[in-house]
């Protein structure tokens, strides 16, 4: 049987051929590096964005015209916060990751299967983006939509035909269903 591609499929094939491209020109080394810096300073600002923003709210409260505003500063100080640690520790990681990822630019050998995985990487972050879109858009309860990407793209329909066979047998909340 000869699968028609409809014109949505020409989108997600476009995306996807450029999440798998940039990882390619990327590498493996750079893509996953990369990856564990945001997540870093994701973890790094969740556990310590409160320490600093007590900090920054007492010293907003001593500002005379904040002193009887103390919810004000507190909000203030979270809100300050959280982008401050957030980019201080994106900077200090991307640095750690050039350091770290130095020593295979050196190889050629090195190079050629770094950048051959780069491509592997970038072809699995697709199918976990759509997967991940995909669960969200069934759990979440938003079927219509979940209905018409099935219905408009092959690509998609193909990705969650697969998962419903493979993937969420092993869904140990069991909360998916068809």
């Amino acid at each position: 049987m000869i699968a028609l591609i409809f014109p949505y499929d020409y989108i997600v094939m476009t995306i996807l051929l450029l999440i798998i491209l940039f990882s390619l020109w990327k590498g493996f080394i750079q893509s996953i590096l990369g990856l564990f810096a945001w997540l870093g300073s994701i973890l790094i600002t969740i556990y310590s964005y409160s320490s600093f923003a007590n900090f920054l709210s007492k010293q907003i409260l001593k500002i005379e015209i904040f002193q009887n505003y103390e919810y004000f500063s507190t909000i203030i100080g979270i809100v300050i916060a959280i982008p401050i640690i957030f980019l201080i520790s994106l900077f200090i990681l991307k640095k750690v990751r050039i350091i770290i990822s130095s020593d295979v630019d050196k190889q050629i050998l090195g190079k050629v299967f770094d950048k051959i995985l780069g491509a592997m990487y970038g072809a699995l972050f697709s199918y976990l983006v759509l997967t991940a879109l995909l669960i969200m858009l069934e759990r979440y309860k938003f079927e219509n939509i979940n209905y018409w990407l099935n219905n408009k793209s092959n690509i998609i329909f193909a990705i969650n035909e697969f998962n419903k066979n493979n993937i969420y047998l092993i869904d140990p909340i069991n909360e998916i269903k068809d």
